[in-house]
């Protein structure tokens, strides 16, 4: 494979991790009290009653639907552990008009979870995301981010608990499964298009997301700032937060029996969704290497990829007689090149000012 390809994928779009960062930076913080001699933080020991709260954080924008989803699935936690720790539920509603407190509330009635509801009126996934972090159990041990349209498996948050422990992990990422809310077309299940590579549990990542991420809270009160609010629409905020904690020292790791389903509606089975993505994951790609490097120091990744990757897509195109599929993944590389070359001029592009799902 071309070393521009990678073996790996951003959210469905290659990428060359180890070139972004060949060696990872010696962890920052000296060792504490129960912490192992390589500056680690001690394990999360909730079966000898050391550990704290967890807080499950959850930003949301008008998905009703969804959101029920997951706090039901939510409510069927199961433990493997003896003594489980303390759980709640931060709900940050980015709407002003409110739409997720009776959702809320619902919830609340149904089933045991301690859900605390808090609304962020200032629109944008950072702001939902800072609001969350703030708000969460001032006791907590650790902080889980997950999605508004997805769901987890029982043994979910039991599994990224357990990872942290053996790993000695500052970041666990679990593992991400697409399903659809309406029959797929045959060439979106083909094209996989909507799935995110697996890695070994115990891996080294050099980034993660928030749609399935625990975080040793130690960790995240030792970064000096959190999910930048420059990127409100754009999207990618999580990643670049993520990519500064691995360029701080902290660990992240993959945890893949940590599973949650991510559910996409119709309107996120077309072709023009998937490029429309990729333009946007190549802008916001070069927004955090600009961030990182400065305009000149990122031209090697922004323009010397953005530009093999267009070329390698109109290259490939005609392999669309082949398969549509093939065709829309042609067309998927040229988009993502040019938001790498456009983002590096600095264009953004803001996917998330619209709501997919219910």
């Amino acid at each position: 494979a071309s070393a521009f390809d990678g073996a790996c994928r951003h959210r469905g779009i290659a990428y060359n991790s180890t070139a972004l960062n060949p060696t990872p930076p010696r962890p920052l913080r000296s060792p504490q009290p129960g912490a192992a001699a390589d500056g680690k933080p001690a394990p999360f020991e909730t079966e000898r009653g050391t550990g704290g709260a967890v807080s499950i954080l959850v930003c949301t924008f008008r998905r009703p639907e969804g959101l029920t989803r997951l706090l039901e699935s939510l409510g069927k936690l199961q433990w493997r552990r003896e003594r489980p720790p303390r759980v709640e539920v931060v709900v940050v509603d980015n709407d002003p008009a409110g739409a997720a407190k009776p959702v809320c509330e619902s919830a609340r009635a149904t089933c045991s979870l301690d859900i605390r509801y808090v609304k962020e009126p200032r629109h944008g996934i950072p702001y939902a995301r800072n609001a969350s972090v703030a708000a969460m159990a001032a006791d907590a041990t650790y902080c889980v981010f997950v999605d508004d349209d997805e769901t987890v498996e029982p043994l979910w948050l039991d599994e990224l608990l357990r990872v942290a422990e053996a790993e000695r992990a500052d970041v666990v990422a679990g593992r991400v499964e697409a399903r659809f809310l309406a029959v797929a077309p045959k060439w979106v299940e083909r094209g996989g298009f909507h799935q995110q590579t697996r890695f070994p549990t115990g891996a080294t990542l050099d980034r993660a997301y928030t749609n399935n991420t625990l975080v040793c809270c130690e960790a995240l009160r030792a970064m000096p700032a959190l999910f930048d609010e420059r990127m409100q629409f754009s999207g990618g905020s999580d990643t670049h937060f993520f990519r500064r904690m691995y360029r701080a020292g902290f660990r992240i790791v993959s945890a893949d029996d940590a599973i949650v389903y991510d559910w996409f509606p119709e309107s996120r089975m077309t072709a023009r969704w998937i490029w429309q993505r990729a333009f946007r994951i190549g802008a916001s790609s070069a927004f955090i290497e600009r961030d990182f490097c400065g305009r000149w120091g990122a031209a090697p990744v922004c323009l010397a990829v953005g530009g093999y990757r267009v070329l390698k897509g109109i290259v490939t195109i005609p392999l669309g007689l082949l398969g549509f599929e093939r065709f829309v993944r042609a067309v998927r590389h040229v988009c993502y090149g040019a938001g790498l070359i456009s983002g590096w001029f600095g264009v953004k592009y803001g996917e998330y000012r619209r709501v997919h799902g219910e």
